[in-house]
């Protein structure tokens, strides 16, 4: 046991504040690129089908420009349009998703205190 109950106990609480910060903004992230890619391919797939059925798209979509940009997921190299659908698309079912996320969030800050608690616990008896 320590002299000083006090710092280990903000020791510990301080790591497990970061720690469920960056829990907090990694699932955040993750669940925005999840929605990014799943509005995508539904717009892909949409445009797919369209082809299909039609044998040509009933709009105009431009060529990609060529770009020195070699981030993950750069919007400025999809054509307006499909950007267009896939945000529409992105829009859809939304009120499920936010209560996944904010489940997801309420789990996350809940282990934080049940630490926290279980540390006074036993640092302070």
């Amino acid at each position: 046991m320590l002299k000083c109950p006090l710092l280990g106990f903000l020791f510990i609480s301080l790591a497990a504040l970061g720690g469920a910060i960056s829990a907090t903004l990694y699932v955040r992230n993750q669940l925005r690129l999840k929605d990014i890619a799943g509005s995508q391919t539904a717009a892909a797939i949409y445009y797919m089908s369209v082809i299909i059925t039609n044998g040509q798209l009933t709009e105009a979509m431009t060529a990609i420009p060529q770009s020195a940009d070699a981030q993950v997921q750069s919007s400025h190299v999809l054509p307006a349009s499909f950007l267009e659908k896939a945000s529409w698309l992105n829009t859809q079912g939304r009120r499920a998703q936010d209560r996944t996320r904010l489940f997801t969030y309420v789990l996350t800050w809940i282990m934080f205190l049940f630490l926290v608690l279980y540390e006074a616990a036993y640092y302070f008896g």
